[in-house]
């Protein structure tokens, strides 16, 4: 950059100027740019390194997925509400079910055994839905609840619909208080097909795929169907459960 000024001398100054060899105009003096020196490199990199340096937000912790299989301490305290409305723990292998057909929560829960992570398991519960006509319309409400509730879990039960006339439980556990045959029965079962490990205790065989088994996701979806056969049926009709 170059800074221009015109000024017009003095006689005096003009001869001064004519003896030193300057015309009469000063003019093009140039501004240059300050030089930078070591000093002021050094403290640019040093500046910007410490603004690298420094902490940035730590990241938010990871919530623990709700596909993964239940330890058994958590799993009793979560299932136990469900238990007293009428879900059961059952086994997913149907000829486990002809075996061993009332097996209890703590066999299925025993750490050392081969249930304790949950694996094999599924949660079941049949809902009684009234009679005739009425019935019929209370069945019609609560699926459409439940397809609702299910669409928003992104977790897909398996549903049987059947007259009582009609029904064979998928297990002995379910036993059903209804006496009429007109009346409805609802059969529900969930578990999650491909499940993560327990956490925080890791499986002993770390190559060991994870069967299906019961996770957090089954325990949420039955607690929102309940809620849902709650809100239609106002507790009309309850189910009986075999002790285990």
């Amino acid at each position: 950059m170059i800074q221009i000024h015109s000024t017009q001398l003095c006689r005096s100054c003009t001869r001064v100027a004519a003896r030193s060899g300057s015309s009469g105009l000063i003019r093009a003096t140039p501004v240059l740019p300050p030089v930078q020196t070591r000093h002021s490199i050094n403290a640019f990199h040093s500046s910007a390194s410490i603004r690298s340096e420094q902490p940035s937000d730590p990241a938010p912790p990871k919530r623990p997925s709700p596909y993964r299989l239940i330890q058994p301490h958590t799993f009793l305290s979560q299932f136990a509400p469900l238990h007293i409305s009428g879900w059961r723990l059952d086994s997913l292998s149907q000829q486990e079910r002809l075996v061993n057909p009332l097996s209890s929560v703590d066999e299925a829960l025993d750490v050392e055994g081969e249930g304790g992570d949950l694996q094999n398991r599924r949660l079941v519960r049949a809902f009684v839905m009234g009679e005739g006509r009425e019935g019929w319309r209370d069945v019609m409400r609560f699926t459409q609840r439940a397809g609702e509730v299910i669409e928003q879990e992104d977790h897909h039960p398996t549903v049987l619909i059947t007259p009582l006339s009609d029904y064979i439980p998928s297990t002995t556990s379910l036993q059903t208080s209804a006496k009429e045959n007109n009346s409805y029965i609802i059969e529900i079962s969930t578990h999650t097909h491909t499940p993560l490990p327990p956490y925080p205790t890791p499986t002993k065989n770390q190559t060991h795929k994870m069967r299906p088994g019961v996770t957090g996701k089954d325990i949420r979806l039955a607690e929102r169907l309940e809620h849902a056969w709650e809100g239609v049926m106002g507790g009309k009709e309850k189910v009986e459960m075999k002790r285990e």
